[in-house]
């Protein structure tokens, strides 16, 4: 849960603007995940275009958001909240050659805040995102066996490869991730949205019903009548020391061969559902709490710089066979009114 002693990354976000910026990225997740819905079977390229342009001020014009950036915008402001949000996209090409030799982060989220209160707050974060989406079991339909039938072993060691060299030489933490793309829960079928239910009930109970504090926070953010329920969520952000611990255990669950059990395969929902905890793992909830409250991120010149503009200017990421991503997401806050230079006379 959403609970720390320590300063929110943005000093003047509160419990209200929380609950606001969930909304609203939650909003776009279950658009996302309504491709599902429709009988469609997107790739993950096709399903990270599409949150993008969901999440483009430009490109979310094309959809009707029950919850649109415009009002994130009037109920911050309406509230008396200090912030004002912006998101906007950046796209990137390579060639054949490119495309056909390394491999390619699917996303890059930059979290700029811009304090023009007190400047001393400013900073800019990113982090690097893997997608991976959830297949039909053989039944075709979704179910705790449904997997992630794209997961690569080798795809994965190159990312971590890449991700240990940032964290290792600019001295951050987290700055690379796996989104899964998944169904809306509430969208499977009675007994798998149970099974779903349980494994979360499970880890609640022994988190947020041990601190009366932390009850009382959590449902400062949640509305009860229609928020609690993680039901309405799909796409989950994981670190990559969970994906590893996760393929890690499919590959030890597998019984068609005794090598599998020191290898990395794709891996179930069901070992996915049973080792996070999808509150805490879903991309409204990363985005809100992770980044924008504990600051989670690198803050890296090198790094951010390549995740906003593919600038690679040390040659970093074809040293690790790993290109910058296609998508570059940039959520821009900023607390107070521009003001005018004063001017002596």
């Amino acid at each position: 849960m959403l609970h720390t002693s320590k300063l929110p990354a943005i000093p003047v976000l509160t419990h209200r603007d929380i609950k606001f910026f969930l909304k609203y990225f939650r909003s776009i997740d279950q658009i996302l995940c309504q491709r599902y819905s429709l009988g469609f079977c997107p790739d993950e390229e096709h399903l990270t275009s599409i949150l993008c342009e969901l999440l483009d001020d430009r490109g979310s014009q094309l959809h009707q958001l029950p919850y649109s950036i415009a009002d994130l915008n009037r109920d911050l402001e309406n509230s008396g909240s200090l912030l004002k949000a912006e998101v906007s996209l950046e796209t990137k090409t390579y060639d054949k050659y490119q495309e056909r030799h390394f491999t390619q982060s699917d996303l890059g989220i930059i979290l700029e805040y811009k304090d023009r209160i007190d400047p001393k707050y400013n900073f800019t974060i990113g982090i690097l995102v893997q997608a991976k989406r959830l297949f039909p079991d053989a039944r075709k339909k979704y179910s705790f066996a449904s997997k992630y039938n794209s997961f690569d072993a080798d795809q994965y060691q190159r990312f971590k490869n890449l991700i240990n060299y940032f964290e290792n030489s600019c001295d951050c933490s987290e700055c690379g991730k796996y989104l899964l793309y998944n169904p809306i829960f509430r969208d499977f079928a009675k007994n798998e949205k149970e099974k779903i239910l349980h494994c979360q009930l499970l880890k609640d109970r022994n988190t947020i019903f041990q601190d009366a504090s932390i009850l009382n926070q959590y449902r400062e953010i949640y509305d009860v009548d229609s928020e609690l329920s993680l039901l309405p969520m799909g796409s989950l952000i994981v670190s990559l020391q969970g994906i590893q611990q996760i393929a890690t255990k499919q590959g030890l669950s597998s019984n068609k061969n005794s090598i599998n059990e020191s290898k990395l395969l794709p891996f179930t929902l069901q070992k996915v559902v049973e080792k996070i905890d999808i509150y805490q793992s879903s991309l409204p909830w990363f985005i809100v709490a992770q980044m924008m409250v504990l600051g989670k991120g690198c803050s890296c010149e090198e790094f951010t710089k390549l995740v906003t503009a593919g600038r690679d200017s040390n040659h970093i990421t074809q040293n690790f066979e790993f290109l910058p991503p296609r998508y570059s997401l940039r959520i821009a806050l900023t607390a107070g009114e521009e003001h005018p230079e004063e001017f002596e006379f």
